[in-house]
Formats: C-alpha cells, sequence, structure tokens
C-alpha cells in the first residue's frame, strides 16, 4: 500500500481506512492488528467506531456488512472497503500494516506537540512555572 498517493486525503487517513479493510477482510490480519492498537488509537471518531465494531465481529467481508444493523454505520465501512479495493489495496505485505501504525501514531504525537507548544505559551504568559515544567517534560518525551 502506498500512503503518498494523489489524494487528497491525509496520510494517516489512508492508514486508518488500510487497517479497518485489512482487519475487516480477513480474521489472521485483524487479530495482528488488534494486538498492536485499539479503537483508541484511530484519530477520526468514525474510524474509532468502525475499528471496534470489525474487532468485536468473528465475521469478514459481506457477512460482517451484512450483519451491521446500523445503515450509517454499514454505509462507511462498506464506502472504507470499496475505496480500498478500488485503489487495489490487497493483504498487507511484509511490513506495511506496521507502517500504518507508524503513520497513525506520529500524526497523533505532532498534534499532540502543537497542543503542548501552544499551552506552554499560555503557561509563560501567566507565570506558572509548574505547568511549564510539566509541559517541557511531555514534549520531551513525545519528541525522543
Amino acid at each position: 500500500m502506498n500512503l503518498s498517493t494523489k489524494s487528497n486525503k491525509d496520510k494517516w487517513v489512508r492508514a486508518e481506512e488500510y487497517l479497518i479493510f485489512s482487519s475487516a477482510c480477513s480474521l489472521d490480519w485483524r487479530k495482528k492488528i488488534s494486538e498492536k492498537i485499539s479503537s483508541n488509537d484511530f484519530i477520526t471518531a468514525n474510524h474509532q467506531q468502525l475499528f471496534a465494531l470489525v474487532v468485536e465481529s468473528d465475521l469478514v467481508n459481506e457477512r460482517l456488512l451484512d450483519s451491521i444493523q446500523d445503515a450509517d454505520t454499514k454505509s462507511m465501512l462498506s464506502k472504507v472497503i470499496m475505496d480500498a479495493e478500488r485503489k487495489g489495496f490487497t493483504e498487507p505485505q511484509s511490513d506495511e500494516w506496521i507502517d500504518c501504525i507508524k503513520t497513525m501514531h506520529n500524526y497523533s504525537a505532532k498534534k499532540r506537540i502543537a497542543e503542548i507548544k501552544d499551552q506552554l505559551r499560555k503557561a509563560e504568559s501567566s507565570g506558572s512555572s509548574e505547568k511549564v515544567t510539566a509541559l517541557l517534560t511531555e514534549l520531551q518525551m513525545l519528541k525522543k
């Protein structure tokens, strides 16, 4: 899977969709992926919901889709699967799925670093040295 396609979607969105697709289409991949991440690792709420639903099921492909009662959820998962198939996604090759997880985690870390920097500016201007110290410590840990 190539995360640098010409799609307008961000890399992390494609990574999330690829992991959902792989988990929805193969019990073996679902097991491998769910041992490394949980729905909380997904950035978007819809993808969190879809991954949680897929992981809870023991069905794949059309049977999985047929088992979903909520029309909106069924439509979201169907769209992820169809988009992946249209892009020619297949079951993960070598460490592609690990790369997708890293992409998701890197995005989360970058987002948190930006939040910390914003909080640091506010804490420094308010003179809260304890807060500044705590934020700097967290920032150093994230940058490692």
